[in-house]
């Protein structure tokens, strides 16, 4: 049997990004007295797919202290850090890694193949409803993946719907308070950038000390131009690796 979350989904569809006073009408039909819908994330994810913003929290009214409760949570991936750009598949790699299971995906109206930016939807196996613990699952998530939008955990935060690819993964796809609290962050994250710099055929050096290896077995990949190499005239290296594309 197919289970049903609860959202506020917007009744107006957009073929492009709101701008302006679409915003504020948005919000307003949203949030402002509004019941939620119960859907199928199939349901949920073809109105996204036709330009129909959603608020993930369930709200009384307009602002952050007016929520309710909550069992979707969305995060954006905007890449607009000065750091390697976060592709679909390295997403996805970071979930499976931590044991999350993900719901859709679904790419935004400014999205484009060189700059990509696309929304991970996680579903919790219920509804929460402590503002703490929302406040947690919601932080943990965002700073899970590198160039996610740090400005997007507030509780009223509502996400646009798209003109681009939606994508269901699994409409069964829960996670656990669980496995939110298994979540683990690297204790040198600048490791997971440099690799993921590495996967994109960037030229590296090899050095087991720099970054905070426990010892010399450990191998720690070193960009030249990422500033972790001290200029001293002279790289202390074993060894020089070239990705290739």
């Amino acid at each position: 049997m197919t289970t049903k979350i609860k959202v506020h989904i917007d009744p107006m569809g957009y073929d492009k990004k709101p701008s302006g006073k679409e915003i504020g009408g948005i919000k307003s039909r949203l949030q402002k007295n509004a019941s939620p819908s119960l859907v199928t994330l199939e349901e949920l994810v073809q109105k996204i797919a036709t330009g129909h913003s959603i608020s993930p929290g369930i709200m009384s009214g307009m602002s952050s202290k007016d929520w309710t409760e909550q069992q979707l949570f969305l995060v954006d991936i905007d890449n607009e850090e000065d750091e390697p750009i976060l592709r679909m598949k390295d997403a996805k790699a970071i979930c499976r890694d931590n044991g999350l299971s993900l719901a859709f995906y679904y790419q935004t109206f400014s999205c484009t193949k060189e700059h990509p930016k696309f929304r991970l939807a996680f579903v919790m196996d219920k509804p929460v409803t402590d503002k703490d613990m929302r406040k947690h699952i919601m932080e943990t998530l965002v700073n899970l993946f590198p160039q996610s939008d740090k400005s997007c955990v507030n509780a009223d935060r509502i996400f646009h719907g798209t003109n681009k690819i939606a994508k269901l993964l699994n409409q069964n796809a829960r996670i656990t308070w669980e496995d939110i609290e298994a979540v683990s962050f690297p204790t040198h994250p600048e490791k997971h950038h440099i690799l993921m710099l590495w996967k994109q055929g960037l030229s590296m050096i090899l050095h087991p000390l720099m970054i905070g290896a426990e010892n010399t077995s450990e191998i720690c990949f070193v960009l030249r131009d990422y500033s972790i190499v001290p200029d001293t005239g002279r790289l202390p290296v074993q060894g020089q690796y070239h990705g290739t594309r």
